[in-house]
This record gives C-alpha cells, sequence and structure tokens, in this order.
C-alpha cells in the first residue's frame, strides 16, 4: 500500500509537471515557428543562383512571371523523402501550364543528389546550391521547407518540417495544391496575400 502510494506521488509530483513542461516547450516551439512563417508571406523571395543538375543556371529572376512551388530538402531528412512522391503528383498536374514551375532544391553533393533523384524519379527541376545560400534561402529553418512564390516574386506560401505517414503527407501538401490552383486561375488578386497552414 505504501508502495502504491509512493507511485501516486512520484506520478503527481515528478511525471505529471515534466510532461506539462514538455507540452508547453512544443506549444511555445510551434506557436514561434509559425509566427516566423507567417512573417515571410508578402516578402520578396531572396535572390539567388543556382544551378541545375543538367547545368542550367537558374536565379530569382526565374521566378517573375510564375507561379513557382519551391521544395528545399535533404538526403538525410526522412519527411523530405516521404514528400517526394506527393510533390510529383502536384507537379505532374500543373507542368502544362506555362505559367507554373517547379524548382527544388539540395545542397547536398553532385553524386547523392544523383542518387536520391534517381531513386525517386523526380520529375521537376532540381538545383544545387551551397549549404550556406541553401541556409540563407530558407532562413535557417529546418527541412524540408516548401515555399510558392507569385507571379510577381513574392511569397505566398512558407511551410516547413513535413510527415513521413503518406496520408498525413497528402494532408499537409493539401493547402499548397489549392493555393497553386488559386493563383493559375487568377482566383488571387494581384498583392493578396494569403497565408495557409
Amino acid at each position: 500500500m505504501i508502495w502504491n502510494m509512493k507511485r501516486i506521488l512520484l506520478y503527481i509530483f515528478v511525471f505529471i509537471p515534466v510532461v506539462l513542461s514538455a507540452q508547453t516547450e512544443l506549444e511555445m516551439f510551434l506557436s514561434q515557428r509559425d509566427s516566423l512563417q507567417k512573417s515571410y508571406i508578402g516578402r520578396p523571395f531572396s535572390e539567388f543562383r543556382a544551378i541545375t543538375l543538367d547545368g542550367k543556371i537558374i536565379t530569382d529572376k526565374s521566378l517573375r512571371g510564375k507561379v513557382t512551388i519551391m521544395n528545399f530538402w535533404i538526403q538525410g531528412c526522412a519527411p523530405c523523402m516521404a514528400e517526394f512522391e506527393a510533390l510529383s503528383e502536384l507537379y505532374y498536374k500543373y507542368k502544362d501550364n506555362p505559367e507554373f514551375q517547379f524548382l527544388s532544391f539540395s545542397h547536398n553533393p553532385v553524386e547523392i543528389v544523383e542518387k536520391v533523384v534517381e531513386a525517386n524519379q523526380l520529375p521537376f527541376m532540381v538545383c544545387l546550391v551551397s549549404e550556406e545560400k541553401c541556409n540563407r534561402l530558407i532562413n535557417g529553418s529546418g527541412f524540408p521547407v516548401n515555399i510558392i512564390v507569385d507571379r510577381s516574386g513574392r511569397i505566398i506560401y512558407y511551410k516547413t518540417g513535413g510527415y513521413t505517414a503518406k496520408k498525413k503527407v497528402k494532408e499537409a501538401l493539401k493547402p499548397m495544391e489549392e493555393l497553386v490552383a488559386e493563383s493559375l486561375k487568377g482566383i488571387r488578386r494581384p498583392g493578396k496575400i494569403t497565408m495557409r497552414n
């Protein structure tokens, strides 16, 4: 009986506060992350210069006049790899629209990037940037990062993090698909900024 009472007291005074503290820290982190992501909405995307796997040079000027999805990933990131199938489906849905483009970025060495592209049969353009440039472009966020830039080069969607479960990945990317569809149909007036979670 005394042993059970000690367990109960231990649970009440040690485990519950630890769990609540961890939950509070997670909520604070998520709130800060969401605030940071919202702060990018409406800003012009940073200047950049990248090289595609086939040697083509891509710059921030390539974003003008097109609705652009930008995906940032690294090879050791499980959520990054888990997104590729759904991102490829999104690419195929809009690839024939001349006002749409999809750019994927990685700072991994070219040999690793080529293996990832081949293993996942990535259909979209993959750009190579240095680790320093990659971190600057995503403001030091973790991976993956998905950004949508409107025709004027302004960020209309910014989301960091991801999932590994296929169903969760599809749910998380649904707002991206809706925003791309709206932007391409011209439903969104130029200069109107929308935040999607």
